[in-house]
């Protein structure tokens, strides 16, 4: 059974893989990087290589009693803390304290992950130093973070820093998909984000997909060299992108969509699952790679000009007569 983080990291799987065949694994771990790059799969993955009964070529097989019970979150060896309300508190850092000191209950190793690790209160911060200073040996603390800058610095000296790279959006796809999401919503929020967390939220979110038909169809227009495009950056996009964070999401969406389209003329195999993807693949259909690319980088100037307090609109309206042109 192949594990879905051995797709999304194979490096760092196979870095771990060699750590542990000869025997050079740390007591404590900084898995940091942006969101939705594996860091609690690879966490686990860990977790699964310690205690599976049925190794594969180095690897757990995903499918035994000590694999499945770390899946479900039910083993009493691997102790999981997460934020609540955005805090981890004090309170949740004693209880893995008093935990660590204890025996395994069913192996010679323990396994302690702290997620989004960044969200510890100065309190909590401290209690976790003290314990990393005398650190229990059958121990492998992990802590993930998207911000490792905001860990203390006597916390970051106390670990190994392990960096996630990005994820290519075919991963994101295949993530997304194996967790339950629909292909074709797969095909299209992973071009926008890596979290699946995030794309879940953006599915049920009025205001983002909003925005995301207004992107797309004027999108279209603009494929098409039609002069309506310039009617709809007023009331298809404009509108719908009511403070920075959505204008700067939209410039997003227009890039990565033309990247999609540019990936496509090298690689003809892969699938449309999603309509609205389908629709731009055909508009793009009378436009050569030269011009996708013309115009690519016209989005990619005129965006700068949104750091500068120019309006939006302004900034919308201009790139779209000069796309037109191309």
């Amino acid at each position: 059974m192949s594990l879905l983080i051995e797709k999304l990291q194979p490096r760092l799987v196979k870095q771990f893989q060699g750590i542990i065949q000869n025997q050079h694994l740390a007591q404590g771990y900084l898995f940091a990087g942006a969101p939705g790059t594996g860091k609690k799969e690879l966490a686990q993955w860990l977790a699964l290589r310690l205690f599976c009964q049925n190794l594969q070529a180095g690897k757990p097989c995903g499918q035994c009693p000590e694999c499945q019970r770390i899946i479900s979150g039910n083993h009493p060896d691997v102790i999981q803390i997460a934020p609540e309300k955005q805090t981890i508190k004090v309170e949740a850092i004693r209880y893995l304290k008093n935990e660590l000191y204890k025996t395994g209950m069913e192996g010679a190793k323990r396994v302690f992950i702290i997620q989004e690790a960044e969200k510890m209160s100065v309190n909590a911060s401290n209690s976790l130093l003290k314990f990393l200073e005398e650190p229990a040996s059958d121990a492998l603390i992990i802590l993930t973070t998207t911000a490792k800058s905001q860990i203390l610095p006597t916390i970051r000296s106390r670990m190994q820093i392990i960096d996630f790279h990005g994820i290519k959006a075919t991963a994101a796809f295949e993530r997304f998909t194996a967790l339950g999401m629909t292909p074709a919503n797969a095909q299209l929020l992973s071009l926008l984000t890596r979290d699946y967390q995030q794309a879940q939220t953006w599915l049920v979110t009025d205001s983002f997909n909003q925005l995301l038909k207004g992107v797309l169809h004027w999108f279209h227009k603009v494929l098409q060299a039609d002069s309506e495009a310039f009617v709809l950056v007023q009331t298809q996009v404009v509108a719908n992108a009511k403070n920075t964070a959505d204008q700067q999401l939209a410039f997003e969406m227009i890039i990565n969509f033309y990247d999609f389209l540019l990936v496509l003329r090298y690689d003809k195999s892969r699938t449309i699952e999603n309509s609205d993807l389908n629709k731009l693949v055909t508009a793009a259909m009378n436009l050569s790679d030269q011009q996708l690319m013309t115009q690519l980088s016209l989005v990619l100037d005129i965006q700068k000009q949104l750091r500068v307090n120019v309006s939006f609109e302004n900034v919308l309206e201009a790139l779209t007569l000069k796309i037109l042109a191309v």
